[in-house]
């Protein structure tokens, strides 16, 4: 029969000497020790007598040793020894110098950043458990342990003593009321069969509560709250705290989503978009609309920024205006009209047919948002599953490769698919096996990105830098190139990379063997925020598009209300009207479309590119690559 009394200090178990009570939960007292042998401070968690005795609950116990022992990993709380002694049943761990997350909530408002920080940490310790087949079923701020400084903080996710394996059906009427009601799943609360998606969704309330103060579906009654977890809406973070972005609430939104299926495709991929919604405010790879018009018209609106098109045979340019309110509301910069130069328009539009497109759509990964090609392949970047999916060209067979984080933008170079995983981190995958390489992580937050010949670089903006990966080696070159004020968009081509300063007004040219500048800074219209270089030319893109030729920008002479994007080939500019459903070729030396404009277009392309002699099209709604064939 266990031993009920509370441990006096000096009382020695386990090799251990209680030093005093660091904290009670409902299996067990946890006291601060020092280790005898080792003489270092650790934690011992003493089961409750009652729980001792019972036969069902001790076998979870002795199993979360072996269960937390088996998760190597930095957010995972280390265990040391499991054992029973004197009629106690005990547990040795690692002694975390902080305090649980239900205190640091308890203390007040925790920044954005830094809540998206810690849940990002747990994320990570939730993946790993969950590729090892277990689930922790008790994902809440109490089980949750802080150290480090306020901005800097270090998780660990403890207590895992109810953890259950997906294989285990022997849980039926106990296993409903494992876990605490304000962060249950409505699965979990059912009685049904649970996965990871259980513990996202746990954590997604955990991000609610840290973000707001409080738990999504707070009430005094019990069965309020459960009530809530099964039919009720998440509520908007934004009625809470108004400051928010709006992008940010759509993604806790999605993690408390009450069908499994309709969640991210991980822990890690809730966090990371969380993340990407605080630093971009929103998808940094959704299509940004744009409107051809006269320089007479006063500044417009605008929608989000979207990531300059990977390395490759083809880039993509992104232009803004317009969209009002709602787009401001996106957190998107305001953009001003390209203003013309004094050239004459163009003849007119070529006859003839430029473009057919194929029947037959090719099905990758759900919720696409990027798209290269490179080795006979076309590549997409699959964010809701955690995968990117290899098209090969020859026969139209996919391939879905699983990957790290959430992946949403790709890059081709030196035989590798450069995954940026919609955070400061990429991932390499081997062009000819597929065989994914190990995590690259940055020590800022990026921007933006793009490929060049042997280096992968990325923007810094909280640096007004940029940096680069040798792609050849994998390593992160140490030390950031200064560039100017509120750096944007990036591209590199031609041993040459590209960056728009939007706080200069100018674009800047790199040397990318050396990282110096090479030739003078180009003044640029007010309101450009990308650019792209592919072929030996250059374009920049605000509202409208043009061309930079040394130091001069020359504007398309694009149609009133002409919204979408431009994909550059070797000979033209490929414009999608998404308002139209059309594609068009532009030629900018006759500054004029090139035969009629290809119809059946989707209206929403989330990327679109120029490779292998076809133009490819990312139909995001449908999870589908078209392809135009070019004549």
């Amino acid at each position: 029969m266990a031993v009920g009394r509370e441990l006096a200090p000096g009382t020695v178990i386990g090799g251990v000497s209680v030093i005093g009570l660091a904290g009670r939960g409902g299996m067990g007292s946890v006291y601060r020790a020092q280790h005898l042998a080792l003489d270092r401070t650790v934690a011992i968690k003493v089961m409750n007598a009652d729980v001792a005795d019972d036969p069902e609950f001790l076998a979870r116990f002795r199993r979360e040793a072996r269960l937390a022992a088996a998760l190597d990993h930095p957010h995972v709380v280390p265990i040391m020894h499991a054992g029973e002694e004197g009629g106690r049943v005990y547990l040795t761990m690692k002694f975390v110098d902080g305090t649980d997350l239900s205190k640091v909530i308890r203390e007040g408002s925790v920044e954005p950043a830094e809540a998206v920080e810690i849940v990002h940490q747990v994320a990570g310790a939730l993946d790993a458990a969950h590729a090892r087949g277990l689930v922790h079923r008790d994902v809440k701020p109490a089980n949750i342990l802080v150290s480090g400084s306020r901005g800097r903080p270090h998780s660990y996710l403890t207590d895992f003593g109810i953890t259950k394996e997906v294989s285990d059906n022997g849980l039926t009427a106990a296993g409903m009321t494992i876990g605490t009601v304000d962060y249950m799943s409505p699965e979990q609360i059912n009685g049904d069969p649970v996965d990871g998606r259980s513990d996202q969704y746990a954590l997604a309330c955990v991000l609610f509560q840290l973000l707001t103060g409080r738990v999504p579906f707070a009430a005094d009654r019990q069965v309020a709250r459960i009530s809530g977890h099964l039919y009720s809406p998440p509520p908007d973070l934004r009625t809470i705290r108004p400051q928010l972005p709006g992008e940010l609430a759509h993604v806790v939104a999605k993690g408390l989503a009450k069908q499994p299926d309709q969640r991210f495709g991980s822990c890690t991929a809730l966090a990371e978009a969380a993340r990407a919604a605080l630093v971009y405010g929103g998808s940094v790879h959704s299509p940004v609309p744009f409107v051809g018009a006269d320089a007479t018209h006063g500044p417009g609106g605008s929608t989000t920024k979207s990531a300059p098109r990977p390395g490759g045979p083809s880039r993509r340019v992104l232009l803004g205006a317009g969209a009002g309110a709602a787009a401001l509301a996106a957190g998107a910069i305001g953009w001003y009209l390209i203003p013309r130069d004094d050239e004459p328009a163009g003849t007119g539009p070529s006859p003839g047919v430029v473009g057919e497109l194929k029947a037959g759509a090719i099905s990758v990964g759900p919720n696409p948002r990027g798209l290269a090609g490179g080795d006979g392949a076309l590549w997409t970047a699959n964010y809701d599953d955690g995968t990117v999916s290899r098209i090969d060209l020859a026969n139209r067979t996919v391939r879905s490769i699983k990957v790290n984080g959430g992946p949403g933008s790709l890059h081709f170079g030196q035989g590798k698919t450069w995954v940026w995983n919609y955070t400061s981190s990429f991932t390499p995958v081997d062009a000819a096996t597929g065989e994914v390489g190990e995590l690259i992580r940055l020590d800022h937050a990026i921007s933006r990105s793009a490929a060049g010949t042997d280096f992968l670089w990325y923007v810094v903006p909280s640096e007004q830098a940029v940096g680069r990966i040798d792609m050849r080696s994998g390593e992160n070159i140490p030390g950031l190139i200064k560039v100017g004020s509120r750096p944007d968009g990036i591209a590199a081509s031609g041993g040459k990379v590209y960056v728009v300063c939007v706080g200069d007004r100018a674009l800047v040219t790199l040397d990318e063997a050396t990282g110096q500048p090479a030739g003078e800074r180009v003044d640029l219209p007010a309101g450009i925020v990308e650019v792209v270089a592919a072929f030996g030319r250059v374009f920049v893109g605000g509202n409208g598009l043009a061309q930079v030729r040394g130091s001069k920008v020359t504007a398309a002479d694009l149609e009133n209300n002409v919204r979408g994007s431009a994909a550059l080939g070797n000979d033209g500019v490929w414009i999608h009207d998404g308002s139209g459903g059309t594609i068009t070729k532009y030629d900018f030396d006759l500054n004029a479309p090139l035969g009629a404009s290809i119809a059946g277009v989707p209206p929403r392309l989330v990327d679109f590119l120029v490779f292998s002699g076809s133009l490819w099209l990312l139909d995001g709604d449908n999870s589908q690559v078209h392809e135009i064939r070019i004549l």
